[in-house]
């Protein structure tokens, strides 16, 4: 038997590890033990499983260990926006606040000078109000938030030219966040402003920067420079503020009358272009980059010819003894030292003319004369047939 029961094993597998295998029931799923379940059964009683054993008791809190732990941590976090709020306050130019991946500081730059009332006024009655004013219009020129522009403006009561009024939003992105910065509109919007030094306007050294009426005391021009902080990054403020200042650059000296544009449909495009665009959001504004002159606006209008000639521009002499003038002023010296010879000839072909034309008369008045008299001696006598009876 226990050869054939060998034999009959596959190869590998044996009766003694066959025998050795046996299930492990874990402790929390046994019923009990062999007696207990045989005398459960004999008197009808169920059978209950053995609960498990309790779980260790857990280490009595160290609570003054928490205490302090939480009292660094809060005081650290303290420690660390008190750092922070400080740094937002302080002179930007000296210690520039890191705001995300770069720094948040001024990185282009572009000056403007207005004759227009609507900023001169204004900047009589209130800086900030004209900074308000001023940011509102470049952003609907850029298409950028308008806390992204700040001002530097002429102090009217300095005498040094280097004391100047810096004025900056107070819903920029280093302030308010960049939430707020990207949505900042005039209705959301306040300046304010500060005596700073600073060397603006290098366009034209030696101008008055601020211009004021003899008579009245009233600003008629007013200079200025405008910076542009970087983007925020939020809802599609992307756009660099180097790009922001060359396109202002670039439509402050475009064409300010409509551009008519043909298609390669044959169809054509009448459409204000950006000049018109600038010049309606800011009037008798001009435009540059630093170190730039102010290109002058044309503003005169071509309204056709002139007959009169009044006010037309006369064609330029050439100097004397240069090309054709040299020709000309010869000619005119030899005229002028034949003069009695030429009065002479001028008599001479008068005289002439006026006897050829005196001769014609004489024989107009001749051949009248012989035909009136050959009709009065000779009659006209129509043919005797065509004559009636």
């Amino acid at each position: 038997m226990c050869f054939l029961a060998q034999a009959l094993l596959a190869p590998g597998f044996s009766v003694q590890s066959f025998l050795s295998y046996r299930s492990v029931i874990p402790d929390d799923q046994r019923v009990g033990s062999v007696a207990s379940v045989t005398a459960n059964l004999v008197s009808g009683t169920p059978l209950e499983r053995i609960p498990p054993p309790a779980p260790p008791p857990a280490p009595a809190a160290d609570w003054n260990a928490i205490v302090k732990s939480a009292t660094a941590s809060v005081g650290a976090s303290v420690a660390a926006a008190s750092t922070a709020s400080g740094a937002t306050s302080s002179n930007q130019a000296s210690a520039p606040n890191p705001i995300g991946a770069r720094m948040w500081k001024i990185e282009a730059t572009v000056e403007m000078r207005t004759s227009a009332p609507v900023f001169t006024d204004e900047y009589a009655d209130s800086v900030e109000g004209v900074a308000v004013t001023l940011a509102d219009r470049l952003m609907w020129a850029t298409d950028v938030p308008m806390s992204r522009f700040s001002f530097w403006l002429p102090d009217p009561a300095a005498s040094d030219a280097s004391n100047i009024i810096y004025c900056e939003s107070n819903s920029n992105e280093a302030r308010a966040g960049g939430w707020a910065s990207r949505f900042s509109t005039a209705k959301n919007t306040t300046y304010h402003c500060e005596p700073q030094k600073h060397q603006m306007n290098a366009t034209t050294p030696g101008q008055v920067l601020l211009q004021r009426s003899t008579a009245t005391a009233k600003v008629t021009s007013l200079s200025l420079e405008v910076g542009v902080y970087p983007a925020s990054g939020v809802s599609g403020d992307t756009k660099p503020a180097v790009q922001v200042v060359e396109e202002l650059v670039s439509m402050a000296n475009s064409g300010d009358e409509p551009e008519r544009i043909l298609h390669k449909d044959g169809n054509w495009t009448y459409e204000a272009g950006p000049g018109v665009k600038f010049l309606g959001l800011l009037p008798a504004t001009a435009a540059s980059m630093p170190g730039t002159p102010f290109k002058e606006r044309d503003t005169s209008l071509p309204l056709g010819p002139n007959p009169g000639g009044h006010g037309g521009t006369p064609p330029p002499k050439l100097p004397p003894g240069t090309g054709k003038g040299l020709e000309h002023e010869k000619e005119r010296m030899t005229y002028f030292a034949n003069v009695e010879t030429t009065v002479a000839e001028a008599h001479k072909i008068n005289f002439a003319v006026n006897n050829s034309l005196q001769e014609l008369k004489d024989s107009l008045a001749r051949a009248s004369a012989v035909h009136n008299a050959w009709m009065s001696w000779n009659p006209y006598k129509p043919p005797v047939e065509l004559m009636g009876p």
